[in-house]
């Protein structure tokens, strides 16, 4: 794998894990779509102010109403589910992103990419069997349709790879806090507090502005079907993490999950590997 892809993804996987975290603590402040209104508000003027601009363009307004969606669902859905159960659901993303960037892109993954993610997206379904009931089921079904979106917005990033990044993420994230306004005033709740606001700057800026950014120029150098295959690891490392944190081992099934996810990504490593030795020979 190029250094440089490398360490985009070791930086995303880091900010984007921890983003699970920072916004779980943040609900127990916050009503989630007002939680997520801040965030993007937040982001978008840490962005602005390193130089990104408003782009009054059609696909740039679709990318922020599907980012919008993603995350206000990944939010609620939030409220019901831990961290890890969260980042690995939000992960049926490649199920959706592969069909979608046929149809938007005309992009077509190799053998190597589409055995990668049935092989974590399989992992993914292992380790969500005992999520399937009750609260935990509504919370459950809110994510995968997270997932959805955030595949949407992934293959929208592909689409605007020529356009600059910064300027793209910034009014991405201006515009979604501006869609979702109107709606934070359902169930809305806030104390802010110390700890709310240091839950908030994390989540709004190394794992909002930083994460969006980072993934968007993942998107400008790798297909959609790499990009999703190879992003598995930030679930296993969320996984990880809460385990770090609870002193516990997870239960036995969903270590088999984080098993099948782990040879999903060595898997579709193997497709970039064979990319780099064909062109080589060229």
């Amino acid at each position: 794998m190029r250094a440089r892809l490398l360490a985009i993804l070791s930086a995303y996987t880091v900010s984007g894990s921890l983003g699970y975290f920072f916004a779980k603590y943040a609900l127990e402040y916050s009503s989630p779509i007002f939680l997520i209104v801040l965030r993007y508000a937040i982001a978008g003027g840490i962005l602005a102010a390193l130089g990104g601009r408003i782009i009054l363009q059609r696909d740039v307004a679709v990318l922020a109403a599907l980012t919008a969606s993603s995350s206000a669902l990944w939010a609620l859905g939030l409220e019901y589910v831990s961290p890890a159960s969260s980042s690995v659901l939000s992960y049926t993303m490649p199920f959706f992103s592969v069909p979608l960037a046929y149809l938007i892109l005309g992009e077509r993954s190799t053998r190597w990419e589409i055995l990668g993610m049935a092989l974590g997206f399989l992992g993914v379904s292992i380790y969500s069997v005992p999520l399937m009931h009750g609260l935990r089921l509504l919370g459950a079904l809110l994510t995968i349709g997270n997932a959805f979106f955030w595949a949407s917005y992934t293959v929208y990033y592909r689409k605007l790879r020529s356009m600059n990044a910064l300027s793209v993420n910034t009014t991405q994230l201006l515009l979604g806090s501006l869609m979702l306004l109107p709606l934070s005033w359902a169930g809305f709740h806030l104390e802010p507090t110390t700890d709310f606001l240091l839950y908030l700057l994390g989540l709004a800026i190394p794992s909002g502005a930083f994460t969006f950014f980072l993934w968007n120029l993942v998107l400008k150098e790798e297909s959609v079907g790499r990009a999703s295959a190879l992003a598995f690891s930030v679930p296993i490392f969320s996984v990880a993490l809460q385990s770090a944190m609870e002193m516990s081992a997870p239960p036995a099934l969903e270590l088999v999950g984080m098993a099948v996810m782990l040879t999903g990504i060595a898997i579709s490593r193997r497709g970039l590997r064979d990319d780099g030795a064909l062109d080589s020979r060229r």
